[in-house]
């Protein structure tokens, strides 16, 4: 396995947590302010990952 499969590997391993994390009795507040705390970083090391993976960047 190469690094960025490794990343990727990783990168779904936290986002099942964070499903999993919505399942815990709190406010919905603090899911959403949770998740909108986590979420942009996870897009910005997806994105790596894909550009690495495919040598392309249908976001520039």
């Amino acid at each position: 396995m190469n690094e960025a499969q490794e990343q990727l590997g990783q990168l779904v391993d936290r986002l099942d947590a964070i499903g999993h994390a919505l399942q815990i009795p709190m406010p919905a507040q603090m899911h959403v302010d949770n998740l909108k705390f986590v979420l942009p970083d996870l897009v910005v090391e997806l994105k790596d990952v894909f550009v690495r993976v495919t040598g392309q960047s249908p976001w520039d």
